[in-house]
């Protein structure tokens, strides 16, 4: 009997198990006009292409509007620019997550052969659920190519599941036709990987700016003429430690290259001051971009954070930030940071 149960269960499992599990993970979806398969059954919402080939990148969302900029489009390293701030440097990976995912547009479907989109036929009244109507504000991101071609990705509400959010490329329609012959254009929905479109709803352009505050100085950092560090009390710059270097005539003491002007009574760790001071000096790098450009000199931003940056001011040399530090190279001037 166990035997015979057995040669059953093995006939039921290759005439029809099998088979049926075969057709569910080589299944293969059927494209719409302008998509295209990526590793065999994921739907890119856009036919794919390369960095080269860009030419711009806008961006919209809850927080700001801005545009990137290809430098010199058509090379395989093209490197962008954020209009309208053009000499501030890009962080080269972050820069890098944003192109790739506008050009590689990774849907979550297929649900093993059940699901492909989320909606293939949703009509005008059926966006606000997904809060892709225009009374939603939604996001987009709008890609343009050297060749003259672009596409528009909107992307609405974050999915109740958390793996994505609503998204239709702009101008996109499923034409079904009934069966009695008439013909109904309809808005296709699709869920937008979180990985893809985070870098478009979550992300400021803030985080694209280079987190390096000074250009790296090497060891020509060391033994700086004056270094002064000044703290703001009563609305006034007060010094808090400054030091400059001594001439080779004034060197009494063996390996002593400073001297401490305030506070009095101290003598100067080389050591110490060299490897915490200035070798952290050597390569000042940013924690956290929170502004970047001609907007941190509106008074709502910059007293935010403490800090005085009026342009006329710091031009005069007279801002109040709440700490101040000075140092002189051999052939550059630090000032105010």
């Amino acid at each position: 009997i166990i035997l015979a149960v057995a040669l059953i269960g093995l006939v039921v499992y290759f005439a029809i198990v099998r088979p049926a599990v075969n057709k569910v993970t080589s299944y293969v979806p059927e494209l719409l006009e302008g998509e295209e398969l990526y590793n065999n059954n994921i739907i890119l919402i856009e036919k794919f292409r390369t960095r080269a080939e860009v030419s711009s990148i806008e961006i919209k969302n809850g927080n700001e509007h801005y545009k990137l900029i290809a430098k010199d489009p058509g090379s395989a390293g093209t490197m962008f620019y954020i209009e309208g701030s053009e000499d501030i440097t890009l962080n080269a990976q972050n820069l890098a997550s944003v192109v790739t995912h506008s050009l590689l547009l990774v849907t979550n479907s297929p649900k093993l052969g059940t699901q492909d989109r989320v909606n293939e036929r949703a009509t005008d009244a059926d966006l606000a659920s997904y809060g892709l109507d225009e009374g939603s504000s939604p996001a987009f991101f709008e890609v343009k190519f050297t060749d003259g071609t672009s596409y528009k990705i909107i992307i609405g509400s974050k999915q109740p599941t958390g793996d994505g959010y609503y998204a239709m490329a702009e101008g996109r329609r499923n034409k079904v036709t009934d069966e009695d012959g008439v013909t109904t254009e309809y808005h296709v929905i699709y869920s937008l990987t979180t990985y893809v479109a985070a870098d478009f709803m979550t992300q400021g352009s803030e985080a694209l700016i280079s987190t390096v505050v000074l250009p790296y100085f090497a060891k020509s950092i060391y033994q700086p003429s004056d270094f002064l560090i000044e703290r703001t009390s009563d609305g006034e710059y007060k010094t808090v430690v400054r030091l400059h270097t001594l001439k080779a005539e004034e060197q009494t003491t063996a390996g002593r290259t400073y001297a401490l002007d305030v506070p009095k009574g101290y003598v100067v760790e080389e050591s110490t001051f060299s490897s915490y001071v200035l070798g952290s000096l050597e390569y000042l790098n940013a924690k956290k971009i929170f502004a970047y450009g001609e907007k941190v000199h509106d008074a709502s931003v910059y007293e935010k954070y403490g800090l005085d940056l009026d342009t006329e001011r710091l031009k005069a040399g007279n801002e109040k930030c709440l700490t101040r530090v000075t140092f002189t190279l051999a052939n550059a001037r630090i000032d105010g940071f």
